[in-house]
């Protein structure tokens, strides 16, 4: 037995030379194993025991090396564990006519004001927002106003608003002040695919932008 594990190994036709070099190997592979630095499988990328002293390692590698944005509700963020993370997927659910549009694009709009946005040398960060649902100028206008809000502390007033109005803050804001680029899109849902998703992702790449978040609201 080598580290609690057993194993038969038949030496009728190895010479001591051999017998030796084997059971090292043999040696080796169980000391990797049991420290989880093999996979078993080909699909599988990390794995680690709670057994392992490499536990705590792994823990703080995966904690630490994730980009998180930290959000106005200090609650949420920590229940995030800092906040979303760069490459996760987050879906929020609720009943209809619950504000999920509302809440979800606070969400997309605070990880931009709150956050220092880092993308690849030479690209242009780019948030955006497809919505399957509301018309653009809906989502434009609520953008509007819980930016304004955010930023100025107080409510514009709704009847007084133009769209240069909204054009000027949107683009003082988010274009200068915090150096990103937001695309609002309305898909109709019956054509929406995952294909169409990767289209518009490789498209604006190719566009020199590097995108940051996307939303999907429906």
């Amino acid at each position: 037995a080598v580290n609690n594990t057993s194993f038969v190994l038949n030496t009728k036709e190895m010479s001591v030379e051999e017998q030796a070099e084997t059971l090292a190997m043999l040696k080796s592979i169980l000391a990797d194993i049991e420290t989880n630095k093999i996979s078993r499988d080909d699909d599988e990328i990390e794995s680690v025991s709670i057994g392992s002293t490499d536990l705590l390692a792994s823990l703080n590698k995966s904690t630490s090396s994730k980009v998180r944005f930290k959000l106005g509700w200090s609650e949420l963020t920590r229940a995030l564990a800092g906040g979303p993370g760069r490459g996760e997927l987050v879906v929020i659910e609720a009943l209809q006519h619950k504000n999920k549009t509302g809440f979800t694009l606070a969400i997309f709009l605070q990880m931009i004001m709150l956050n220092k946005i880092i993308v690849e040398e030479g690209k242009k960060p780019l948030f955006i927002w497809i919505s399957l649902e509301d018309d653009i100028s809906q989502i434009i206008m609520k953008a509007y106003i819980y930016t304004y809000f955010f930023e100025y502390k107080k409510m514009p007033t709704l009847s007084e608003i133009t769209n240069e109005d909204i054009d000027y803050v949107l683009k003082e804001l988010f274009m200068k002040k915090y150096g990103v680029d937001i695309v609002f899109k309305r898909i109709d849902s019956s054509k929406f695919s995952i294909e169409k998703y990767q289209g518009i992702i490789n498209t604006y790449d190719a566009l020199g932008y590097e995108v940051v978040c996307t939303s999907v609201d429906y």
